[in-house]
């Protein structure tokens, strides 16, 4: 069964990470919205939240995954295309 999601363009602007951000400060919002900023788009079927949601929960330690990740992590999170992983291997 596949999950339909909302892109961010189907959101209403005060729900959007980047308008979020800008209104509320990143100390409130989700690790995965934050996240979805750094990402910029989505993929098809999938929004730039939903991207970011699928990379935290590809680690045991969460968010703090991203830290000691590899070329190899991301090629594991089949759902990430080259260009997306490699600003990430560049932090």
């Amino acid at each position: 069964m596949q999950v339909r999601t909302i892109s961010v363009k189907d959101m209403l602007p005060f729900q959007r990470p980047r308008e979020k951000f800008v209104a509320l400060g990143p100390k409130q919002m989700a690790m995965e919205e934050l996240l979805a900023i750094l990402l910029r788009t989505g993929l098809k079927g999938k929004s730039s939240i939903d991207l970011a949601h699928t990379i935290i929960d590809s680690f045991t330690d969460g968010i703090r995954g991203l830290n000691h990740m590899t070329i190899d992590d991301l090629v594991k999170i089949k759902v990430l295309v080259w260009i997306k992983r490699l600003p990430f291997v560049l932090l």
